[in-house]
């Protein structure tokens, strides 16, 4: 073994003190707090950013051209559009508002009209029906909105238009999202069922269905390429602009609060080997008298930190990625879904965030460790040699 590392075990584990400080084993448990803490939240905001844009996206489309129907543009530019990469479908939709009357009361709903007269509109919307069929002649709800309602399929849903028109109209099937404002609030007809229902109040658009949701930027620009500049062309991810950037904004805040729990351990770290070379001055001088430079010393005492760093990290990634399985397979955590949209707390493990926790830690440790130890430089050998 090299001597380097013999004196970096022998002082960590100490033949003559057989333990580690208290305040090095509060540095470790810090360490392991501090990175499964971490891990775990940025697991379940990842989990909630997928979760979210997946439940989301599951009744949108990814590109969007606004304020055109297929028949507007020349079948030669949507058949260049269709060719894309990563382009699945493109169809026309509408979507405008509705009330559902439910006794006295009138509350809003949003009413999508697909064309179902479209084989991969079909077969995608199919996926999503736990009950009935898609039907020209009559509205598909989600299932909160059935449950809320007492509806079934084949019973009739009262609705009001904005032009104040009510309508008897048909409840042929029930999807299920899994996201409760989907489930709960939006009706899905036929393209013109749709219109009739919302007379002139409707948003026409042609929507775009991709294989790779983040190659929307790239179909847009080259959709942009195709069509006249007079159409307006956006993405998913600007449609929601601002939920999506809250997040990203309260995962980077969360993280940045959470790596305090490691800095106040890389201080018990710091704290530890500054009293280790205080304690060690002795030891220090007799290597010096041996004819071991400066530079072996610190780098003994910085070994030392970085033990402590290494097992506390290590145990934190451990014990993080643990219970964030944990938290997936048995559900501890049960949360509203009319506030959260989801049942239960989503968890996304992404190695990319342990690596980048794991980093942070170490590289705090490191300068926790080198900072005290560089002290050592200081310290003469005949100085160090009087304590003996």
């Amino acid at each position: 073994m090299n001597y380097r590392h013999f004196l970096t075990l022998k002082y960590l584990t100490g033949q003559d003190k057989t333990h580690i400080s208290f305040i090095s084993w509060v540095a470790m448990l810090g360490l392991c707090v501090g990175v499964m803490a971490l891990i775990v939240v940025l697991a379940v905001m990842s989990g909630f950013d997928k979760d979210l844009k997946d439940k989301m996206l599951r009744l949108k489309y990814h590109v969007i051209i606004e304020g055109a129907q297929k028949d507007d543009i020349p079948a030669s530019m949507i058949t260049a559009i269709e060719k894309l990469p990563s382009v699945q479908s493109v169809a026309s939709y509408v979507e405008g508002q509705v009330f559902v009357k439910e006794g006295r009361r009138y509350y809003p709903c949003v009413v999508t009209g697909y064309d179902f007269s479209q084989e991969k509109e079909q077969q995608y919307l199919k996926q999503f029906m736990v009950e009935g069929s898609l039907s020209r002649a009559g509205i598909i709800v989600g299932r909160t909105f059935a449950r809320n309602n007492n509806a079934l399929v084949g019973d009739e849903i009262p609705l009001v238009s904005l032009e104040r028109k009510n309508y008897q109209v048909p409840l042929t099937g029930i999807f299920s999202i899994g996201m409760h404002e989907l489930d709960a609030f939006y009706l899905l007809a036929d393209v013109p069922f749709a219109k009739m229902l919302m007379g002139n109040n409707y948003y026409p658009s042609i929507g775009i269905r991709l294989s790779n949701i983040y190659e929307a930027d790239a179909v847009k620009m080259n959709v942009k390429k195709i069509l006249p500049s007079s159409y307006f062309v956006r993405t998913w991810t600007e449609s929601n602009i601002a939920l999506f950037s809250a997040l990203k904004l309260e995962k980077i805040t969360m993280f940045i609060i959470l790596s305090l729990i490691i800095l106040v351990a890389c201080f018990n770290i710091f704290a530890t080997l500054t009293v280790k070379v205080v304690d060690k001055i002795r030891d220090i001088g007799i290597l010096h008298s041996l004819g071991i430079n400066a530079g072996n010393i610190v780098y003994i005492f910085t070994l030392q930190g970085m033990v402590l760093a290494v097992l506390g990290i290590g145990s934190g990634i451990i014990l993080g990625i643990v219970l964030c399985l944990l938290i997936s397979r048995y559900h501890f955590v049960t949360l509203p879904e009319s506030i959260y949209y989801v049942k239960y707390l989503p968890v996304e493990l992404k190695p990319s965030d342990i690596i980048i926790v794991s980093a942070v830690a170490l590289l705090l440790a490191f300068f926790a460790s080198l900072i005290p130890a560089l002290r050592i430089t200081k310290i003469q050998p005949a100085e160090a040699l009087r304590y003996e």
